[in-house]
């Protein structure tokens, strides 16, 4: 997962909260390293913000909507503006957060995040592990669990 956001007390405080939840995660304090870090990383999620100096957060977006329409995306703004929501629309999001970001906020998009997938979607998470998405259903070793929890690591 990639998190984009200029504001470092911002950026720091979200980032304790994913770094417990995916496995892979990493942060940009702009949208020319966060393209570079899309690009090395190839994430399955992008939480970024708008409103940011030099290209905002819809540009990038587009950018990589350019070559990837498959990568799930975040937005996070502090602005309600009718001309953001319309030009937002287009770029296929998960979820629009207006800040401040909470942690409720936060776990009902990454919510929405794992139910982006088929139903039938599975994870092999690690070697004999895997999560079925359609039920939060864990598999260990051929022993079953349900796992209806708020924390789902990826």
């Amino acid at each position: 997962m990639l998190y984009v956001e200029d504001d470092n007390g911002i950026r720091t405080n979200i980032e304790e909260i994913l770094i417990h939840l995916f496995k892979n995660t990493v942060t940009a304090k702009n949208t020319t390293e966060a393209y570079s870090l899309y690009q090395e990383h190839k994430p399955d999620l992008i939480i970024t913000d708008i409103k940011m100096p030099g290209e905002n957060g819809i540009e990038f977006i587009k950018k990589i909507r350019k070559t990837d329409s498959k990568v799930r995306v975040i937005i996070t703004s502090a602005h309600t503006d009718l001309e953001y929501m319309l030009e937002v629309v287009q770029l296929h999001l998960i979820k629009y957060i207006i800040k401040p970001i909470t942690e409720e906020k936060l776990m009902e998009a990454l919510s929405s995040f794992v139910k982006s997938y088929s139903k039938h979607t599975v994870y092999n998470l690690a070697e004999n592990i895997f999560l079925t998405t359609v039920n939060q259903h864990l598999q260990m070793d051929k022993k079953s669990f349900n796992s209806r929890k708020k924390r789902i690591v990826f």
